[in-house]
């Protein structure tokens, strides 16, 4: 907005410095999220907008970010197959940079260049630092064939590359960004937060018509994207992406509220205006989603090798450059076409068993040699381990008959603290090993005991433990605070969810009373 001049509202002004104020670090600096530890990129992102939003430089929030980024230390195939989120990103950045977009120099930017860098701009070598990266910021570092290519790319763009070639790319980029902008809606890929359905009527009802019109009904015009058609999007139904474990999930809550909701008093004659078809057409994109190896991705079928990874140049991020099959996608999808399966067991029964199987293999072959799996979407082998025995469980594997899910629970009975609860640390998404937080923490812990009771982990009282502690963190009023990041991306930047701490509380307190345990009291009676 301000490189193109574009009035900032005043009041967008004031949430975003109140924003950055709640969300700074004691040291004056910013992480790469709220709960990580100084990087220059963010420090100096936010450095820069908080100048651009009218703070002067020697207001305190201001002045002690630029003091702390100051002191910071330095040390010296073809786009279509890349993952959906790294692509959409480029395209912007490469018109930016292929067109040199800059802002005529002002007082607030000639400031800026003294405020933020250690020597006069004119005198920085910036081809020199090309490579340079914060050592804070550095969690993927550039492959020599990386690096090689920068070199024969740079010389090819000055030297060698000729000018109806640069026009035409041009031109073709603008294009593509067009029709992503008219495909979304101009909303474009943004992150979403989805909440559980609630208890009452009247909000289940409200739910399901918000299932009914955000569901995508057509394929998108774009050349390189997967089919959506019957998909739930990643957002909003204008976003226009759809993502393999909303679509489950938003399968099977339509499953849920129209084929079984009517068996409970207060759901009877409960309306149906999501038509079979549209189910259909849900599931038909579903098994589109299914890699070669069995497993599921999150926007689109891999369609590159892992090597491209040596192309990766953020240098923050990690398996950005391709998708890959996740254990929370593939276990989400299991879920939903076995419970569509129980209720429409005849529609193309044959490729869903066939995407079952392949799936709950796939996901046993991924388990670590610590009984866990590694999870890409939350913190972390506690999230991902949720998800898949929950998938186990519908196969048939629990604690009784599965050697993988006695494994998964022998990581949980050895990660459970004195005080009953369970808390990993989001350090664990970075290093993928399970790292103790030093705090119980509830989503962790309500992940952990819901994991236990798909597994049909006979000793209840190891559960008890975590729901004792689960219910002595709530609050008068019934809910229950933040704590700390539940989520992540790419492995190395964390996201909150806050809603998690109160569904998933919620959801593990009445599982206990109205399926676990009335399903370990049968199987008691029955082994005496």
């Amino acid at each position: 907005m301000y490189i193109s001049e574009t009035e900032i509202p005043a009041e967008w002004k004031i949430e975003i410095i109140q924003y950055l104020s709640n969300t700074v670090n004691k040291d004056g600096g910013w992480g790469l999220h709220s709960a990580g530890d100084n990087t220059v990129f963010a420090t100096a992102l936010y450095s820069i907008t908080l100048r651009i939003l009218g703070l002067e430089p020697t207001e305190p929030l201001a002045s002690k970010a630029r003091a702390r980024l100051l002191e910071l230390d330095w040390v010296p195939f073809h786009a279509w197959r890349w993952w959906v989120q790294c692509r959409v990103v480029y395209l912007p950045v490469s018109y930016l940079y292929a067109n040199k977009v800059t802002k005529p120099l002002n007082p607030l930017l000639q400031s800026l260049r003294q405020e933020i860098f250690t020597r006069p701009f004119e005198e920085i070598d910036f081809n020199r630092f090309r490579n340079t990266t914060a050592p804070s910021d550095l969690k993927k570092p550039l492959s020599p064939f990386h690096r090689a290519a920068n070199v024969l790319l740079r010389f090819w763009e000055k030297y060698i590359r000729p000018d109806w070639l640069a026009k035409w790319a041009n031109q073709r980029v603008c294009a593509l960004i067009l029709r992503e902008d008219e495909n979304t809606s101009y909303n474009c890929l943004a992150p979403v937060n989805k909440a559980l359905h609630m208890e009452f009527r009247s909000s289940l009802e409200n739910a399901l018509k918000y299932l009914d019109i955000s569901q995508l009904r057509d394929n998108l015009d774009d050349p390189y994207g997967q089919p959506q058609k019957g998909g739930w999007p990643f957002s909003t139904k204008d976003n226009g992406y759809v993502v393999s474990d909303c679509a489950a999930e938003g399968l099977k809550t339509v499953l849920m509220l129209q084929e079984e909701c009517t068996k409970l008093t207060f759901c009877s004659n409960f309306p149906k205006i999501i038509s079979d078809d549209r189910l259909y057409d849900c599931v038909d994109t579903l098994l589109l989603l299914q890699n070669s190896g069995g497993g599921f991705s999150s926007y689109e079928r891999s369609r590159a090798s892992t090597m491209l990874e040596y192309l990766n140049a953020s240098e923050i991020f990690d398996r950005i450059m391709v998708e890959y099959s996740y254990p929370e996608c593939s276990a989400a999808v299991v879920t939903a076409l076995s419970l569509f399966r129980r209720h429409f067991p005849v529609y193309r029964s044959s490729e869903i068993d066939r995407a079952i199987g392949r799936a709950v293999n796939w996901i046993i072959s991924e388990q670590r040699p610590n009984g866990g799996w590694y999870g890409s979407w939350g913190v972390c082998f506690t999230y991902a381990l949720l998800f898949a025995i929950q998938s186990l469980e519908l196969v048939g594997q629990t604690w009784q008959s599965s050697d993988a899910v006695r494994k998964c629970s022998q990581l949980l009975l050895r990660t459970q603290k004195d005080d009953g609860g369970w808390g990993e640390h989001y350090s664990s998404c970075e290093l993928e090993e399970y790292i103790q937080h030093e705090q119980s923490q509830v989503v962790n812990t309500s992940w952990a005991c819901l994991a236990l009771m798909h597994a049909q982990f006979p000793d209840k009282d190891v559960i008890k433990r975590g729901l004792k502690f689960i219910m002595s963190r709530q609050q008068s009023n019934g809910e229950w605070l933040q704590e700390d990041v539940e989520g992540v991306f790419n492995n190395t930047c964390m996201i909150g969810y806050p809603n998690c701490k109160l569904y998933f509380t919620s959801w593990v307190l009445g599982r206990y009373n109205h399926i676990y345990l009335p399903t370990i009291q049968k199987m008691e009676q029955a082994s005496e």
